[in-house]
């Protein structure tokens, strides 16, 4: 009866972490979500969310960099988890572009570029006729040293935003 509790989760992620048991404490908070995610009411603190989602997605980049720190193969089935928490997270928030940032830096040490690509570009394509996701994908992208595709997204932020000098200034530096 307990085990259907998202709260006895949360307290044995949080008695775990104190325990320093990482790959326990990250198990017990995704059943908290997985429990949280069935049972979710009709009205929701949305910056919970964004915290706890935020959260979890931090301790999986945490686990891949942990494997190539260590030259070894991350779990087998963390991209499914990574993708299974990104839904969620876009699915009860309706901005779209940090989930889909992190998710995509996550995918894209994993290896799984494409996955990677298709969150990237995702806020572009729930608004593509504005300049904001662009330049944010630009963003991402000149960071990434990815420098010609980053050029192409402010050419398309240019065209979504003809009268904002900014996005040429960007594109210029």
């Amino acid at each position: 009866e307990l085990a259907a509790k998202p709260g006895v989760w949360r307290l044995s992620a949080a008695l775990a972490q104190r325990r320093e048991q990482s790959n326990r404490a990250v198990a017990d908070f995704e059943k908290a979500l997985d429990l949280e995610y069935r049972q979710m009411p009709d009205l929701i603190n949305l910056e919970a969310v964004r915290h706890d989602y935020r959260d979890l997605l931090s301790r999986y980049m945490v686990i891949v960099k942990a494997a190539q720190t260590l030259q070894q193969a991350p779990p087998a089935d963390l991209s499914a988890r990574v993708i299974r928490a990104a839904d969620r997270w876009r699915a009860l928030d309706s901005d779209a572009r940090e989930v889909c940032q992190t998710t995509a830096k996550i995918l894209k040490r994993l290896g799984a570029k494409e996955s990677a690509w298709d969150y990237l570009t995702t806020p572009v394509a729930l608004k593509p006729n504005e300049a904001a996701p662009w330049t944010d994908l630009a963003g991402v992208l000149r960071g990434d040293g990815e420098l010609e595709l980053a050029d192409h997204a402010y050419a398309r932020a240019f065209v979504s935003e003809a009268t904002n000098p900014q996005i040429l200034w960007d594109r210029a530096q």
